[in-house]
């Protein structure tokens, strides 16, 4: 079965594609001044991120106050655990315990 396209659905498309190549356009030209923008605004931060083994990978990433853990495998799902905070509060800059 063939349908038809009118001229006003040929129109709406052609007009959308050229809003988005505008915006496309637009994004290319001010991107230094978008990551300035948007970079300011630090939600999501990546503490740690290390290979430990046969494709095995843990990050370790804040998102606003809360610290989360993600192990990735290349044949598995990834689960995404939080980090207990008085866990994540006592930082050490060395293996010794400072009292």
């Amino acid at each position: 079965m063939q349908s038809t396209y009118d001229l006003n659905t040929i129109i709406i498309i052609i007009a959308f594609l050229i809003v988005l190549i505008l915006i496309s356009f637009f994004i290319n030209k001010k991107k230094d001044l978008l990551r300035s923008k948007l970079g300011s605004i630090k939600t999501f931060n990546i503490i740690s991120n290390s290979l430990i083994g046969n494709g095995n990978r843990i990050t370790i990433f804040s998102v606003k106050e809360d610290n989360y853990l993600v192990i990735t495998n290349k044949s598995s799902i990834s689960n995404i655990i939080s980090l207990p905070k008085q866990i994540t509060e006592n930082k050490q800059t060395s293996g010794i315990k400072n009292d």
